[in-house]
């Protein structure tokens, strides 16, 4: 049935785009339903490409942006904002009576509450007399979406919203703005603003709500499921996908169950369903069927328990904004005294329906192999007994200063050498340097249309000896952290090596 809408609905555009007059080589697109969509009455919201797709009248801007129909729009950080011109926002430049289309990823926790209260991961202001499409889809390498409705003309002058480094939209799913396209087939636009969307579609089951572990990811632990056969010299079993695994009965495996009781090896038996945690540190046998030595056992009886492994921080939070632990005095808590943030493996029953969840968790266990900050060294390492400059391919004539303690580069130099254009733009008194852009006097560095980052110290001009005119130098570590370059010291040579 959708494949048939979907082939009504391209004819029927193909048949109206055909049919306009030929005099003119482009024309302005009527907006486009999401592919699959019949409109049933207006400011209903659809679901498109994952998405969830509503229109509303402004009514007040508070707390949440409330429109007239009484949904809620969260400031949610990390929400695009801008206008269907592709001028970036934020949510306080939105007031009443603006019209705006928001969109919400369907994967995204929600909350249980009416009226309805979204967290959106874009919002299009309409600007007065505006008429402008805005279509979401999925676009190849060439710009052609995967259902052939709309192929994109774009560079790197077109306004581009992403949270990665990308410069420009590649390829993937992406909330498209634009005005007029020609009468080809597919037509071709030179789109107004591209939105760059999460690629991966909604999962059936929101966090939080379902049986058994739902495990955040993270690099520092390898994460399984066991279905015990045999509790002899090793736990031996079966895993989800039918592969053969060995668990050692190392002394310092902690185990526990889903009530965060404390259990020993004897307490597993044939029948039982376990979870384990391996560090990804930890060395490993090279032999099949896989052993492992455990960190942490947890022995799951089916029960309403959720089993979470997260990185969190001070105020408990874990890293991708989802969860908050309040300790009780209840908690039972292994590994340490008390739980400050760092890797932990939280057990809990419920969470509130806010965004991010709440929970007081029955146990937490902090892990022993915690993240570690990343140190100065690790970014830019100590450039005091730096003489000489290596860029490239090129030896500059230079050497680092030190200005309120932060090493300091002379950005144009080191930034040429490297393949960058290096340009001053009078106008905002901006200095770009490829895709990454500063002013000289504001500690705030950003790369194309990242936030921008602090590095310690803002730009500043410096004229050395031999020098006719001053020249600007940036902390050493924007060429790292900005420019995600490489920096290594041999013995007095500075070697800096673009990203690749």
């Amino acid at each position: 049935m959708k494949k048939t809408l979907k082939r009504a609905l391209a004819i029927l555009s193909a048949a109206a785009l055909l049919g306009c007059a030929a005099s003119a080589e482009y024309e302005y697109a009527k907006p486009m339903l999401p592919a699959g969509e019949v409109e049933i009455m207006a400011n209903v919201p659809k679901i498109d490409h994952g998405y969830i797709v509503g229109e509303m009248t402004v009514k007040e801007n508070s707390d949440t942006i409330v429109g007239e129909d009484d949904t809620h729009l969260y400031k949610a950080d990390g929400a695009f904002v801008l206008n269907d011109k592709g001028q970036a926002l934020t949510f306080e430049d939105i007031k009443p009576g603006d019209k705006l289309t928001y969109y919400v990823d369907g994967n995204a926790p929600m909350t249980l509450q009416l009226p309805v209260h979204y967290s959106p991961a874009a919002v299009v202001v309409a600007t007065e007399n505006s008429y402008v499409n805005q279509v979401i889809g999925v676009f190849d390498e060439d710009g052609l979406a995967n259902d052939e409705s709309l192929k994109l003309n774009y560079d790197l002058s077109t306004p581009y919203f992403s949270h990665t480094r990308e410069a420009a939209f590649i390829s993937g799913k992406a909330l498209v703005l634009y005005e007029n396209t020609t009468r080809s087939i597919p037509p071709q636009t030179s789109p107004a603003a591209i939105v760059k969307l999460t690629d991966d579609e909604p999962e059936a089951v929101p966090p939080f709500m379902g049986h058994g572990p739902q495990i955040a990811d993270t690099d520092a632990y390898i994460s399984g499921s066991l279905a015990v056969d045999e509790n002899g010299e090793t736990l031996a079993g079966k895993d989800g996908a039918g592969e053969e695994i060995h668990l050692y009965k190392n002394e310092n495996t902690l185990i526990i169950n889903k009530q965060g009781e404390e259990k020993t090896f004897a307490d597993i038996k044939a029948g039982d369903s376990l979870i384990y945690y391996v560090s990804a540190s930890e060395p490993m046998t090279l032999q099949l069927p896989v052993h492992y030595t455990a960190e942490v056992i947890v022995i799951d009886d089916g029960s309403d328990v959720n089993v979470l492994l997260g990185n969190f921080d001070a105020e408990l939070l874990d890293a991708v904004n989802s969860l908050v632990l309040h300790i009780g005095e209840n908690t039972k808590i292994y590994g340490a005294d008390g739980f400050n943030g760092g890797t932990a493996l939280a057990l809990y029953n419920f969470a509130t329906m806010s965004i991010p969840a709440q929970t007081t968790p029955i146990a937490v266990v902090v892990m022993a192999n915690q993240p570690q900050a990343p140190t100065p060294a690790d970014v830019a390492p100590d450039l005091s007994g730096v003489r000489k400059i290596v860029a490239g391919d090129s030896t500059l004539g230079y050497i680092p200063v030190t200005v309120n303690g932060v090493q300091m580069l002379p950005v144009r130099e080191v930034a040429e050498a490297l393949g960058y254009s290096v340009d001053w733009i009078e106008e905002s008194q901006t200095v770009t340097v490829g895709f990454a852009s500063f002013t000289v006097d504001q500690d705030a560095y950003a790369f194309a249309k990242m936030a921008p980052q602090a590095l310690g110290q803002a730009p500043v001009l410096i004229a050395m000896p031999g020098d006719v005119y001053a020249k600007t130098y940036v902390p050493a570590i924007f060429f790292t952290a900005v420019m995600d370059g490489r920096m290594t010291v041999d013995g007095d040579t500075l070697i800096i090596n673009a990203a690749e």
